[in-house]
């Protein structure tokens, strides 16, 4: 049966006809219909588990109470710079999970959390589904091959997983349309600059970096293989010219969510996570599928690797097929060199070794957004292929060799099913379909049995993917249940933190981001990027079960550490925390209660015990005494140490002018109030009568800037993680600001980027209607 290769164009596909129109409607509207039906069944209504557990926990104490934090300071006329209400201080843009400047989130200045998360994964899988579609009928897909692309997009096993991590599941539904606006920027569209700088804006305002990464290398593997296409036609000068322009959409995207993106990178540079604090071997540890799982994922439909029989099938279908070559190359590579990465082998190590990328996402299967993608795009093209034979002859059909490999392997993946004893029925129905497909003649009895295998295929990826958890709409109480705790926490606090048990991080109403919730400062809190500092200071703090750090099972540190005999009481002392929140009987419980000279019970209720320290360090002090130790690890050794007395001293980690290292002074203590405490502003009045400095109990961090009345002065690193100023005898009010350099230069290389682009657009308007 002859194959035809189709002219490669530099224009863009013709302007659709009455009848694409009409068929792009009805596509968009059986997607929309499909889209609802998904969330309605296999999301909402099969959350039967009201577990949080490690599969459910980022949506419950991660995404909406930070989103909520963000669009409360938001809806209250102040951008949330810094959170003050986790660790002892962290900076609020540039966390994951905020994209509070991204366009569809403004739903959420409309309806709660909660509700917004529902509305967005719909309106977010629909413009996946749709984008995919369209993306498939550009490339000279047909309407039914388009069809099984968006399902198997819309339904792929690592999408779906996502459903849980809304930012990663709303990025990786930009890559179709991403990847489309790409290859029309190379074919000369005259718009899709635009688009594309927008879509590649949105995703880097969504903070989800490692998709955003990986969408850049879909959409670079297009484009390269686009070129080649291109150059074989001698037109690849215009496609040089125009992959220029591609790198000037990059950067224009990135410049536009500056505001987002130079926090965020500001923030994993100083990270426990920054670019290779891991070795290879403890990366691909941590998040490998071996090729045996891997493979039983894809046969059995079940897991992050799912995309349904029809990709797994259609490689055979695929294979030699001229009329989509530039698209089958893309395809292949991708989703084979993708497969390699999750194994976590020799490919993922090459990898690993690329400086800065390589090293900043570290679980290999993260790379299934790509192979997803991949697959959905063969998915349509082996359709089109089927499509293509409807009106060939039978025996053409039967004796073409890449209609018999994909029945050889459909029937493999049918009899391997059979001999585990696993049951799964769309693999002899989907090989059902193939068979009779080519046994039967006639162009109508041939597309019949397309039609059933996209409709088989769809009901596979729709009845294998899905959800268990139930959703915080449906648990609107989670976040209340303990309010009794809290409020009597909150009568009594004053300046200090509160410590809650990450034992009790599942439990409902003691989740992790009360402080978020409740606006009480918390010294422990789940946050996947953090400060590396923290990382040191805890896991001292802690000292059990702390893994070794060399250990190929080590985790990036998360917020997660206990409290028990071992623990180094004197540094946790420094961050000011007077409450405890803990899961009777643990260790951290059980020393409590032996020790009634340093904690007494306060409240008590079911398995939860609330402890009150009895000698709590204030947030804010004067202490006449500095020593100037300037390595990290004799600081905290220091710290520590029985001869160190943080109410008299501080240590310090760079020189002071007037302080030598040996420094010491004695006194009376000076009086210190907090007058104001506002996220991105605190005031403190200091009354000393010597020199010494005034020690405040947030984290230092670039951006924090402190002024004693009008006049600027130093902030020194106190105690490893803190802030100290310098003062002199007498009264002083003491002002910090956060000022952060990152986001006002973000705000500035966004608007003026938006304004270059709006000049662009404008000129390039008026020469379009001047040519007209």
């Amino acid at each position: 049966m002859a194959d035809h290769l189709d002219e490669p164009r530099m224009q863009v596909t013709p302007a659709w006809s009455g009848s694409d129109r009409l068929a792009a409607v009805l596509a968009a509207l059986l997607l929309f219909l499909l889209t609802v039906a998904f969330w309605k069944y296999r999301i909402f209504d099969s959350g039967v588990s009201p577990a949080i557990d490690i599969v459910s926990v980022d949506l419950y104490i991660s995404h909406v109470p930070t989103v909520q934090y963000g669009f409360e300071a938001l809806e209250s006329g102040r951008i949330p710079l810094w959170n003050p209400y986790q660790f002892c201080g962290e900076p609020f843009m540039a966390v994951s999970y905020t994209a509070l400047f991204y366009p569809p989130h403004l739903v959420g200045f409309l309806v709660d959390v909660p509700t917004s998360v529902e509305i967005l994964f719909v309106l977010h899988m629909f413009f996946g589904g749709l984008s995919m579609w369209w993306l498939a009928r550009h490339v000279g897909i047909g309407r039914l091959g388009g069809l099984a692309a968006a399902l198997t997009f819309m339904w792929s096993g690592w999408i779906i997983s996502q459903n849980t991590l809304p930012m990663l599941f709303e990025a990786m539904c930009w890559v179709p349309f991403t990847v489309l606006m790409i290859d029309r920027v190379l074919l000369g569209a005259r718009q899709a600059w635009m688009w594309l700088i927008a879509a590649l804006a949105c995703q880097f305002l969504l903070g989800a970096m490692e998709v955003t990464l990986h969408t850049m290398y879909a959409g670079g593997l297009f484009a390269v293989c686009r070129l080649v296409q291109l150059a074989g036609k001698g037109v690849w000068i215009p496609a040089l010219r125009r992959s220029a322009l591609l790198l000037v959409c990059i950067a224009a995207a990135a410049l536009l969510a500056s505001p987002q993106l130079l926090p965020t990178i500001e923030l994993t540079r100083l990270s426990s996570r920054a670019a290779g604090s891991l070795t290879w071997e403890q990366a691909s540890l941590m998040g490998r599928i071996p090729p045996y799982s891997f493979l039983e994922q894809a046969v059995q439909n079940f897991g992050f690797g799912s995309v349904g029989v029809l990709p797994l099938i259609g490689f055979g279908l695929v294979l030699g097929f001229k009329r989509q070559r530039m698209v089958l190359t893309f395809g292949l590579v991708a989703a084979v060199g993708a497969a390699f990465l999750v194994f976590g082998g020799a490919v993922y190590r090459l990898y690993y070794e690329i400086p800065i990328v390589g090293g900043l996402f570290r679980r290999p299967f993260k790379f299934l957004d790509i192979y997803g993608f991949a697959q959905a795009l063969l998915a349509g093209v082996a359709i089109d292929r089927l499509c293509e034979w409807g009106g060939s002859d039978r025996r053409e059909v039967l004796r073409h060799w890449s209609w018999l490999l994909a029945l050889a392997i459909g029937c493999a993946g049918t009899l391997w099913l059979a001999s585990v004893g696993r049951t799964n029925w769309y693999w002899p129905a989907m090989v059902g379909l193939l068979l009779l497909f080519g046994i039967v003649s006639g162009r109508s009895l041939r597309i019949a049995c397309v039609v059933g295998m996209v409709a088989l295929h769809g009901a596979n990826v729709f009845w294998t993917t899905g959800n268990t958890y139930q959703r915080p709409l449906q648990q609107p109480h989670l976040y209340d249940t303990r309010r009794e705790v809290f409020d009597l926490i909150k009568s009594s606090l004053g300046d200090s933190r509160v410590y809650l048990s990450p034992a009790l991080w599942f439990n409902p109403g003691l989740t992790a981001k009360q402080g978020m919730l409740r606006k009480i400062p918390v010294s422990v809190d789940y946050e996947p990027l953090a400060v590396g500092r923290y990382q040191q200071f805890f896991e001292t703090v802690s000292m059990e079960g702390v893994p070794d750090r060399l250990s190929p099972a080590y985790h990036p540190f998360a917020g997660a550490y206990d409290l028990g005999p071992g623990s180094r009481w004197r540094l946790m002392d420094l961050t000011g925390t007077k409450f405890f929140v803990m899961q009777v009987d643990e260790p951290g419980d059980r020393f409590m209660i032996g020790n009634p000279n340093d904690f007494r019970v306060v409240l008590q209720r079911r398995k939860t015990r609330v402890f009150a320290r009895t000698n709590v360090l204030p947030r804010a002090s004067f202490v006449r005494r500095a020593r100037v130790l300037e390595r990290e690890d004799e600081v905290l050794a220091a710290l520590d140490s029985p001869t160190f007395d943080p109410r008299t001293e501080v240590l310090l980690e760079e020189p002071v002018e007037g302080i030598t290292a040996d420094a010491t002074a004695s006194g009376a203590p000076g009086e210190v109030t907090i007058d104001s405490y506002e996220p991105e502003q605190v005031v403190i009045t200091a009354r000393v009568d010597t020199p010494g400095f005034l020690v405040f109990g947030d984290l230092l961090y670039p951006g924090w800037k402190a002024f004693i009345g009008d006049r600027e002065v130093p902030i020194h690193r106190a105690n490893y993680l803190f802030r100290a100023v310098r003062l002199d005898p007498g009264t002083s009010k003491v002002r910090f600001e956060y000022r952060p350099a990152s986001f006002r230069l973000g705000l500035v290389l966004s608007a003026a980027t938006a304004l270059m682009l709006i000049g662009a657009c404008w000129g390039q308007r008026h020469s379009g209607a001047s040519a007209s």
